[in-house]
């Protein structure tokens, strides 16, 4: 139970205080140890070094205060206004700061790992309590060279603070906001990142070994440095992030993997590291004009992601999420869209012929690879004078899909669904058909008629042979 302090005994605790600090007659300690002063407006007061252990501080307003040094070990601050209070080198352990606003704060060199509160006369042990700061505000607050080992900062919003060279390890981050924070020599290893903002961030030197960072948004945040030892970046969003490499040395940063591929292309093989952007976010990147011929994306969400006039060649976008993407003029000749979802995605112009391959030293094969778009899903898609020659559509769900002016000789449309997909002025020679509710496919009789056996041409987008596969 907390024990009760009135209005008077509470103004001459205060007044004591500040005669101690000032050294003179009278001056005892501010001792509020396991008091309820709940509610209590105590913006700007001078409280450093005071004794505030298992108090119950509930919505208590402390903005501007000055509690530098104070205990308040297993305290609970829950609700309370902390702005730009100084908690400097304070004893937080095992605090409950629930909800609490700490923008602006000094929480520096601040001791906020978990504790364990012995009650007074029974004597009592609880468990070891994590300090609490979830859902708490943190914007522009200084944590740095704080211990939160094990601390529970979940959901928190700590746009631009600063943690530098603070301990955050096996922390629970999930869901938090460090927008454009410092994080430069922070030790995030065993933290729980799962879907944390760290867009902006300056990561230099931090420690992210066995980190769960899934969901997590890197996004051009600079991790120079920083060590990932022991965990799977794959479903992250990394997008422009500043990461040097790994520890074997392979890129881990979308893009140094650009370029690692480019380099991969041009020696065939010989240098640089194929792209493998198998699980990444890339929803909404400008991947725009880049050569991605034969990287795999398997399952990678490039969802509103401007990819046009990008050469995806013989790529794996088996499962990929092209929700709304921009494919306009993308060549993705020989490429596999198995299961992929590009629904609304724009590939007028785009690219899905054969490939014929071709090697190194420029002779023609005899080995045509055809787009495969096995199972997609293609609802109200725009493929307006998009080339899908010989392509793979089987089983495709093309509902409202928009095939004006394109070139489908031979591709192969069985059972798929073509239900008020507009083939105006499509020429669909030698395709097939097998399957479809022709009831539902709005052909014209002159397209029906047309759909004979012959050998398409294919197209003629050549690839070095490291990425043929």
């Amino acid at each position: 139970m907390h024990k009760i302090i009135t209005e008077q005994q509470l103004v001459d605790a205060l007044k004591n205080h500040k005669l101690w600090l000032s050294k003179r007659s009278g001056g005892v300690i501010a001792n509020l140890s396991f008091y309820d002063i709940s509610g209590t407006n105590l913006s700007n007061i001078q409280l450093p070094r005071a004794k505030l252990a298992g108090g119950k501080f509930v919505g208590c307003n402390f903005s501007g205060a000055n509690l530098s040094e104070a205990d308040l070990y297993a305290a609970n601050l829950s609700q309370a206004k902390l702005i730009e209070t100084n908690l400097k080198d304070a004893n937080l352990r095992g605090a409950n700061l629930n909800k609490a606003d700490l923008s602006c704060a000094i929480v520096e060199g601040t001791d906020l790992r978990a504790g364990t509160i012995v009650r007074p006369k029974d004597g009592d042990s609880s468990d070891i309590t994590p300090c609490n700061l979830g859902q708490c505000t943190l914007d522009h607050a200084i944590f740095r060279n704080a211990d939160l080992t094990r601390a529970y900062l979940a959901d928190i919003s700590a746009i631009e603070s600063d943690f530098s060279g603070a301990v955050l390890q096996s922390v629970n981050l999930s869901g938090s906001n460090f927008k454009g924070a410092k994080l430069d020599n922070v030790d995030l290893s065993g933290a729980n990142l799962n879907d944390a903002d760290l867009s902006d961030c300056s990561m230099q030197n931090a420690c992210l070994d066995r980190a769960d960072i899934k969901g997590a948004n890197f996004n051009n945040a600079n991790t120079a440095g920083a060590s990932f030892e022991g965990i799977s970046i794959e479903y992250a969003k990394l997008n422009q992030t500043k990461i040097s490499t790994t520890a074997d040395g392979a890129p881990v940063s979308v893009e140094e993997i650009l370029q690692a591929h480019q380099d991969w292309l041009r020696t065939n093989g010989a240098k640089g590291h194929f792209a493998n952007l198998d699980g990444y976010d890339l929803s909404g990147s400008n991947l725009s004009s880049h050569d991605l011929s034969g990287a795999s994306l398997q399952g990678a969400n490039l969802s509103g992601a401007n990819i046009s006039g990008t050469k995806l060649a013989m790529a794996n976008l088996t499962d990929a999420k092209l929700q709304e993407a921009d494919l306009t003029g993308t060549i993705l000749s020989g490429a596999k869209l198995i299961e992929a979802n590009l629904d609304g995605a724009n590939l007028e112009q785009a690219k899905l012929a054969p490939l014929a391959v071709k090697r190194s030293r420029g002779t023609q094969t005899r080995k045509l690879v055809p787009t495969t778009l096995q199972g997609a899903s293609l609802v109200a898609a725009r493929l307006q004078g998009a080339n899908l020659r010989s392509a793979i559509l089987c089983d495709t769900n093309l509902t409202s899909a928009d095939f004006n002016s394109a070139d489908l000789r031979g591709a192969d449309f069985s059972r798929a669904n073509l239900y008020s997909a507009n083939f105006t002025d499509a020429d669909v020679t030698d395709a097939k058909l097998m399957g479809v509710d022709l009831g539902k496919a709005p052909l014209s009789r002159e397209q029906l008629e047309s759909l004979r056996e012959d050998d398409p041409s294919a197209g003629q987008y050549s690839l070095p042979e490291a990425a043929q596969g």
